[in-house]
């Protein structure tokens, strides 16, 4: 795998928006319930949900519609798989990128903290595991049109949040299989109506809040919903 460093060509470390992720990796986990045989589609961003996940499934296909975005979370993984510690390169963060540190994109040092504390524990879990990950430079959506079934989860954040719930209102996604789960996060207020294909699952919603607001961190409020059979 060609792996491009961070101030060559392929990655600008001014447009690498998502260093690290600001959600709980383990509320990601307990909600979206990954087993073995599992097929995951996630938003990409810093690549840490997909690689956070790759132990546990048997696919995982992180989508962003970010070259830079792909390229960085590429080269993490392979930094990870090396053990390396430029893997927790907060230096990113807190001085290339200085918009991202307590800044528009909400990182400061708890969530550095967080992430640090969880894959510096897990280290030699990702050797075999995260050949099983796909870098997709797409639209999400556009992507999880090419699907017609064979997909168990989907983490989709937030992004969602840029569309409204137009997802849940108007979207089947027929790649996802009856029962699959999708994971978002957003605010308080959002995805609490009923919608036609898609239920509420509350003992994974339950999970998913406990862990990410334990951790000290409310901001997110992460609801879990499963599509319901045809």
């Amino acid at each position: 795998m060609m792996v491009e460093k961070i101030g060559e060509v392929g990655i600008d470390p001014r447009n690498v928006k998502y260093p690290c992720t600001n959600e709980s990796v383990p509320a990601v986990l307990a909600g979206i319930d990954p087993h073995r045989e599992d097929v995951v589609v996630s938003i990409c961003g810093s690549g840490d949900v997909p690689i956070a996940l790759s132990p546990y499934v048997k696919k995982v296909y992180a989508v962003d519609n970010s070259r830079c975005q792909i390229n960085y979370a590429r080269e993490q993984a392979t930094l990870l798989a090396a053990q390396d510690d430029l893997f927790f390169r907060d230096s990113l963060v807190g001085n290339l990128n200085p918009f991202c540190l307590g800044g528009v994109h909400d990182i400061g040092t708890s969530d550095l903290i967080n992430r640090k504390d969880y894959f510096s524990s897990r280290m030699n879990d990702f050797g075999d595991a995260l050949h099983k990950i796909e870098f997709v430079e797409a639209d999400i959506l556009d992507f999880l049109g090419d699907f017609n079934g064979g997909l168990h989860k989907i983490y989709f954040s937030n992004a969602m949040a840029f569309g409204g719930e137009g997802i849940l209102e108007s979207f089947s996604l027929p790649g996802l299989n009856p029962g699959g789960l999708i994971y978002l996060s957003g605010s308080i207020t959002y995805y609490d109506r009923k919608y036609p294909h898609f239920v509420k699952d509350s003992r994974l919603t339950r999970r998913a809040q406990e862990v990410q607001w334990g951790k000290g961190c409310p901001r997110w409020h992460p609801k879990v919903f499963k599509k319901k059979a045809a």
